[in-house]
C-alpha cells in the first residue's frame, strides 16, 4: 500500500491509519501541537500519512531531503521513519523536557521590559517576577497597579496558570490589564515557565 504524503494544519484535522495489528491516530491541534497514538506493531493498510506530523518536531529525518526520500519507502520502513521520529522527539513537541536556559532566552525576549527578577522584589512597570510560582495572584508588596480583576482573581501562579496567562492573558484573565500578545508555541511557553519556576 502507498502512502501519501499531504499538508494536514487545520486544526482538529485527524488521519487515521489501520492495519491486522497496528491502530494509530494522528491529530493535529494547532499551534504546533500534536498527539500521535499507537497500537501494537504489524503494518498492512494505510491511509494518508499527513506531513504536518512533522511540523514542530525538532527531529533530523524530518528535513526536505529526508521527506523527499520517504516517499520513496515501502509503508513498513514510513511507519519506521515516522515512529523513530517521534520516539527522538518524545512524541510530541511539548512533551520534550523544558529548558530553563532556553526560557531565559525567552524571558529577556518577551518579560524583562517590563518586569524584574531581582530579589529582593523590584517592581517596574509589572510588578517583580521574582518567587512568582506559587505565589497569590495580585500580591506583589508594594505594586500598585494591578488591574481590578488580578487582585480579585483568587488564584495561585502554578505552571498551568503561568502557561495559560502566557499564552493568552485576556482570555485567562478578563479584565487584566497587561500588553502582551502571547507565545503561541507551547515549547517556549513550557521553557518560561521552567524558568521563571526556577526564580526563588
Amino acid at each position: 500500500m502507498s502512502a501519501d504524503i499531504h499538508s494536514g494544519t487545520t486544526s482538529g484535522t485527524t488521519n487515521n491509519y489501520r492495519d491486522v495489528r497496528l491502530d494509530a491516530t494522528y491529530q493535529y491541534l494547532g499551534t504546533g501541537r500534536h498527539v500521535f497514538t499507537l497500537n501494537s506493531s504489524l503494518i498492512r493498510e494505510t491511509q494518508n500519512l499527513g506531513a504536518s506530523l512533522a511540523a514542530g518536531l525538532d527531529c533530523p529525518l524530518m528535513t526536505a531531503r529526508g521527506m523527499n526520500m520517504l516517499k520513496s519507502k515501502t509503508t513498513t520502513l514510513r511507519y519506521i521513519w515516522m515512529i523513530t521520529c517521534l520516539a527522538a522527539t518524545g512524541l510530541t513537541p511539548v512533551a520534550r523536557a523544558a529548558d530553563a536556559t532556553a526560557g531565559a532566552k525567552s524571558y529577556d525576549a518577551h518579560c524583562a521590559r517590563c518586569h524584574s527578577l531581582a530579589n529582593p522584589l523590584k517592581n517596574k512597570k509589572g510588578p517583580g517576577l521574582f518567587g512568582v510560582s506559587g505565589r497569590a495572584a495580585g500580591s506583589v508588596p508594594g505594586y500598585r497597579k494591578y488591574s481590578e480583576a488580578m487582585k480579585t482573581a483568587n488564584l495561585t501562579w502554578t505552571p498551568d496558570k503561568l502557561d495559560a496567562y502566557v499564552t493568552n492573558s485576556r482570555a485567562m484573565l478578563p479584565g487584566t490589564t497587561m500588553k502582551f500578545k502571547g507565545i503561541s508555541e507551547p515549547k517556549e511557553r513550557a521553557d518560561l515557565v521552567e524558568f521563571l519556576s526556577k526564580q526563588k
